[in-house]
């Protein structure tokens, strides 16, 4: 925002590699961005993008394959969660929902995943990150996560 006279700025458009459509994005951090994207060829990724040099830039390096899927289509129930704090993203895609941990080097991946019958998901995580609460169409009823890391601050799937 162009802070003299209270409006907005345009700044760039950012073009990804993947020619798709998403339904999510999220700051992880001031200077990085991600969405995930999906593909009805079965192309869906979390694609990760970094400012440099005054422009965001896809980090091809960084991209996660997420389970393929070409049946149904992303419902944009579940917005991406970030805990600044412990370093984990919460995010569904499809029928499952995902907990990226970051690694070594700014990167990030998958260390838990839950595969439900329905895409139709619900959810959110508490501000400390260490619940997280699902709601899923087919069962009709709310379940409670303990989030636990290791010394490591990776996520362990129970």
């Amino acid at each position: 925002m162009n802070t003299q006279n209270n409006k907005w700025e345009f700044k760039q458009i950012v073009t990804k590699s993947i020619m798709e459509f998403g339904t999510e994005i999220c700051f992880i951090k001031e200077n990085q961005f991600i969405c995930v994207s999906e593909n009805q060829d079965g192309q869906d990724y979390i694609c990760f993008f970094e400012l440099q040099n005054q422009q965001f830039q896809e980090q091809f390096n960084q991209q996660i394959k997420l389970i393929f899927n070409n049946q149904e289509y992303n419902e944009p129930l579940f917005p991406i969660m970030f805990n600044q704090t412990k370093r984990i993203i919460l995010l569904r895609h499809k029928f499952n929902i995902y907990i990226l941990s970051q690694q070594f080097h700014n990167t990030y991946r998958i260390s838990t995943k839950l595969q439900f019958q329905h895409n139709i998901i619900q959810g959110s995580m508490t501000n400390d990150a260490q619940y997280m609460v699902l709601w899923e169409k087919s069962n009709s009823c709310y379940f409670i996560y303990k989030i636990k890391q290791n010394q490591y601050g990776q996520v362990q799937q129970n």
